[in-house]
C-alpha cells in the first residue's frame, strides 16, 4: 500500500468475502472450491460452507487478515473499497436474481 500511495494511488479496493468449501474439490454443482482463484492456493478464508452450514473464520488465517487490511490502509491514509460479493457462477446471490429483460446472468 505505501508503494500504492507513492505513486499517487488514493483509492483500493479488496475482496472483504473469501468462501470455500469444507470437504471437496468441485461441489455437487461442478462449481470450483473457494481459494485458489488466480493467486494459488492459500490458507485465508472468511467462511467456510460445509454440508451447506457456514462457519465464520475470526482467526489468524480469516476476519484477522481483512482487519490487518483495513489498519494498513487506515496508516497509508488510502481510501478502501470492500467488496462484498461477486458476479462469478458460484456466487449463489447472484444466480438466485431473477434479471428480467437482462437476460441469463
Amino acid at each position: 500500500m505505501t508503494a500504492a500511495k507513492k505513486v499517487g494511488q488514493k483509492v483500493m479496493r479488496t475482496w472483504a468475502f473469501n468462501e470455500r468449501n469444507s470437504t471437496t474439490t468441485y461441489n455437487a454443482s461442478g462449481l470450483p472450491q473457494y481459494g485458489g482463484e488466480g493467486a494459488g492456493v492459500t490458507p485465508v478464508y472468511f467462511q467456510q460452507w460445509d454440508n451447506g452450514v457456514a462457519t465464520i473464520n475470526y482467526g489468524s488465517t480469516g476476519l484477522q487478515v481483512l482487519d490487518e487490511v483495513v489498519k494498513l490502509a487506515e496508516q497509508t491514509g488510502l481510501k478502501l473499497i470492500l467488496t462484498l460479493t461477486n458476479n462469478w457462477a458460484d456466487c449463489e446471490f447472484f444466480s438466485s436474481l431473477s434479471w428480467g429483460s437482462f437476460g441469463e446472468n
